[in-house]
């Protein structure tokens, strides 16, 4: 399962590249995340639209630190 996880943000860049890419990118791995958060919140019993939030938020936080450590070392 991680792997499909993992392979999610990949899925734009094999259709286009660049800008475009990387906001269809974004775009997927946020629906990804809400998906995943709210599936989470089906087993805990927790609030639909907050388990979707806290999952958005932590999973695209670590993007951007990710994206931005990319940027540091020029890669």
């Amino acid at each position: 399962m991680f792997c499909i996880g993992a392979f999610i943000p990949l899925i734009p860049f094999l259709f286009t590249g660049g800008g475009m890419g990387t906001v269809f990118s974004a775009s997927l791995t946020g629906g990804a995340l809400l998906t995943v958060g709210a599936l989470t919140a089906r087993l805990t019993g927790r609030a639909k639209w907050l388990s979707s939030l806290r999952q958005f938020a932590i999973g695209m936080s670590a993007a951007l630190v990710t994206y931005l450590v990319g940027i540091a070392i020029r890669a």
